[in-house]
């Protein structure tokens, strides 16, 4: 049997990352000998290995999880993108890859293409190695799913994504434990973690696109809600009589503020001429001193109704950071321009007086969101404990397979 310590040595490795052994002596609370006998008994087991550097002694090497110990992976889907990364525990040997999606494809595509891109990527980054176990995979989806069973509840604002379970699909293809999370959630926790945010700042982060959605990052975690169903901002009512959504409420945010909305509006006010009306993505990628004033009016009324909406946000949650993405959280235009305003002049002072409102950066990069995804779940504390408990329980775990020891995971399911 394990010693108390290995599993507490492993998994402080695995959480903040390679680590010489004098160090992670101090880290839990033993000597350097009992370290040094911890790291002899891990690396016999192959569950570590030095990480050589140069002009370093080899008995001053930081240590590292090796592949046996296995993989930390994400897939993050959007409707035109599908990131992935992997990671060994501790974060080293990192690695990302991304292909484009079909819009008009199935999610059920979608969520196929990312798990071949899992696979290709683990393949490639170890070419002459034994495939390492996949321990976790946190799949962010753009949609709402059950964090517990992966399920999209029937509703017309969903309607793609019904009967599709992302977090089945994927636990079954790559036999490992799995998390479901919304891919503007993780969006917006490397968006807080872009930042360099302050370990105990909240950001919350809004994104306009062809929807429109909330993600509040809590000290570093992402708050998803009791049952992962949180950050519906546009699905929020800001007039009772308004238009009907999608989701068969009147007068929801996104039907003043998202891409298709918009874009209806702008067609009925652009000027009589023999031009078409650009699309508005054509159109937020010229410089808005070209646009006609119509235009420019249009985007400035949605971004003072998203500011409106935001400032009720900031109101309840008090963030730190305040950060605008998609396609319209572009900045120096009409629509930030006026809900940043808006946000400065309905928020109470107290809140405003802290409040950074910035636009999106690394959030438009697919793979940067899934390494953050990877971190969220290195700097979970609860999970990496038990996964190195499994691992380092070696005596009761002789003859199963790596995916029957971390099949109960927190927070995973298979």
């Amino acid at each position: 049997m394990p010693t108390s310590n290995e599993p507490i040595f492993l998994s402080a490795l695995a959480i903040n990352g390679p680590t010489q052994r004098a160090d992670l002596a101090r880290l839990i609370g033993v000597s350097r000998t009992s370290a040094s006998n911890l790291a002899r008994i891990l690396h016999d087991d192959g569950l570590i290995e030095d990480l050589p550097k140069p002009g370093v002694a080899a008995s001053r090497y930081p240590l590292s999880t090796s592949p046996k110990a296995g993989l930390l992976a994400a897939m993050v889907v959007s409707d035109k993108e599908v990131g992935v990364s992997i990671s060994h525990l501790d974060g080293s040997r990192q690695a990302t890859a991304a292909a484009a999606l079909n819009p008009a494809d199935s999610p059920r595509v979608w969520i196929q293409t990312g798990i071949q891109q899992l696979q290709h990527l683990i393949a490639r980054s170890y070419p002459s190695e034994p495939t390492p176990d996949i321990r976790q995979c946190l799949v962010a989806v753009p949609t709402q799913a059950d964090a517990d069973t992966g399920e999209v509840y029937p509703s017309p604002a969903s309607r793609r994504w019904i009967g599709i379970n992302a977090l089945e699909s994927v636990s079954g293809a790559l036999m490992c434990p799995v998390r479901i999370n919304n891919t503007a959630r993780v969006e917006g926790l490397c968006e807080h973690d872009a930042a360099g945010s302050d370990p105990s700042s909240v950001t919350c982060y809004a994104r306009f696109s062809h929807g429109v959605a909330l993600s509040h990052i809590v000290h570093g975690e992402i708050a998803a809600g009791a049952h992962g169903g949180s950050g519906e901002l546009g699905h929020t009512v800001v007039n009772m009589s308004g238009p009907q959504c999608s989701c068969g409420n009147h007068g929801c945010l996104m039907q003043y503020t998202s891409i298709p909305a918009l874009q209806t509006r702008i067609r009925r006010v652009w000027p009589n001429t023999e031009a078409r009306p650009p699309a508005l993505l054509d159109l937020l990628a010229t410089p808005s001193g070209t646009w006609p004033p119509e235009a420019t009016n249009l985007l400035r009324d949605a971004g003072k109704i998203a500011g409106n909406a935001l400032a009720n946000v900031a109101n309840l949650l008090d963030p730190d950071l305040l950060v605008v993405g998609g396609e319209l959280g572009v900045a120096d235009s009409p629509f930030f321009d006026e809900l940043a305003l808006t946000v400065r002049q309905r928020t109470l002072p107290l809140i405003s007086t802290h409040l950074t409102i910035s636009h999106a950066e690394s959030s438009r990069d697919l793979k940067r969101v899934a390494l953050a995804a990877t971190e969220s779940l290195r700097s979970d504390t609860k999970l990496m404990t038990a996964i190195c408990a499994d691992l380092t329980n070696r005596s009761s775990n002789q003859g199963k397979t790596p995916h029957m020891m971390t099949r109960n995971l927190p927070g995973s399911r298979r």
